[in-house]
């Protein structure tokens, strides 16, 4: 119960995500999404629509993520492929499917690093290391939390670097 609540406060802090504390907001985007054509601007909707669910209504935040996970392979943009496998890895994850989530941000993480996006790269490992630690492999999730803190300090993530530090502590 404590992983899950501490995975919670990281996820707050380093995500930059809103949760849906206004209802207006996502009942704009799901309005918007019926609007756009299938294009990349139609995945960052769904991919908000999937953010603003994950916690409060995992199902349905699955649902869009899966929608996202298919306009974007269709699309072929790797961003938004690496979003979805995010977002069903997040849903998963609120819903208590570690292994599940386990293979979605081994996904992600797969992604990130082939876009060389790495400070999404070093939060994909922070999360790996998060459901490890949930499934009790404590080594594994040690390993993914210092591979994770050595990225940060490469590239300078102050943010990710304290965070990295405090969970490995925990």
């Amino acid at each position: 119960m404590m992983n899950k609540l501490l995975y919670l406060v990281f996820f707050f802090l380093f995500s930059g995500f809103s949760y849906c504390q206004n209802p207006t907001k996502l009942d704009s985007l799901i309005k918007v999404l019926g609007n756009e054509k299938n294009d990349t601007n139609k995945i960052k909707t769904i991919n908000n629509i999937a953010s603003e669910l994950s916690f409060i209504n995992p199902r349905e935040s699955l649902k869009y993520a899966e929608q996202q996970l298919k306009i974007a392979k269709i699309l072929g943009w790797k961003k938004g492929i690496s979003d979805a496998y995010y977002n069903i890895g997040n849903a998963n994850y609120a819903l208590g499917n570690f292994s599940t989530t386990l293979a979605y941000w081994m996904k992600d993480l797969k992604q990130r690093e082939e876009l060389h996006d790495t400070i999404n790269t070093s939060k994909s490992m922070v999360n790996i290391g998060s459901v490890y630690q949930d499934l009790g492999d404590y080594k594994r999730a040690l390993e993914y939390d210092i591979k994770a803190l050595k990225l940060a300090e490469k590239i300078g993530d102050k943010k990710n670097i304290v965070l990295e530090i405090g969970r490995a502590h925990v």
